[in-house]
């Protein structure tokens, strides 16, 4: 069973899309899944780092801020070994949690974005 589309805050259908290319490789055996010893490892380090980060329980799912959106996506694509997502997307995503207002944006590269009044 996979859940997809579980961020609370985030940038919405690539990461779905990312979601969803992860779980089509896993089901179709391209990469194998940590052991289960690994994974609740991972899972303790992931509680200890949202603890020291003063993150409440019950937000510990939020992607609330354009790093921790490309970390999640990053460790996806790696893990799943297919393409990651570009560094503008995360960049977009950041400026608009911060700004919060109505622009346009156009990608001019992997990396660079501009921003147009609409």
């Amino acid at each position: 069973m996979f859940f997809i589309a579980l961020p609370y805050v985030g940038i919405g259908p690539t990461t779905f899309d990312l979601q969803v290319r992860f779980a089509m490789e896993l089901l179709e055996e391209k990469f194998k899944l940590p052991s289960k010893e690994a994974m609740l490892e991972e899972w303790e380090k992931f509680l200890e780092m949202k603890h020291k980060e003063n993150v409440p329980k019950k937000h510990i799912h939020r992607i609330d801020n354009g790093r921790a959106a490309e970390i999640y996506a990053e460790d996806l694509a790696v893990t799943a070994n297919v393409f990651k997502l570009p560094p503008v997307l995360f960049k977009i995503f950041e400026r608009v949690l911060l700004k919060r207002d109505r622009m346009n944006y156009r990608i001019i590269d992997d990396e660079n974005f501009e921003v147009t009044i609409p």
